[in-house]
């Protein structure tokens, strides 16, 4: 399971893990140069981090890492998919 699915809380309104989730995402959920970390990179992340995100905000950061993971999927071969899948 990618780490980004784990951070979403399930409670509604606002949660005390969001700022963690968010950084998680960021510091351990991707390596180094991976095109996730370029694309999140340009987001103003302090902002973000700082302002206690509501769930709608967690959620649609998850919605939009899954659209761009299966975009790059879909590109990928079948042997690149597995070692995907395994991270």
């Amino acid at each position: 399971m990618p780490p980004y699915m784990s951070w979403a809380p399930l409670r509604s309104g606002k949660h005390h893990n969001s700022k963690r989730g968010l950084a998680d995402v960021v510091v351990t959920g991707w390596k180094q140069d991976d095109w996730v970390t370029h694309w999140i990179e340009e987001m103003p992340l302090k902002k973000i981090v700082q302002k206690q995100l509501l769930l709608w905000e967690i959620y649609s950061v998850k919605v939009h890492l899954d659209q761009l993971l299966l975009r790059k999927a879909n590109r990928l071969n079948h042997h690149q998919r597995e070692e995907l899948l395994q991270q």
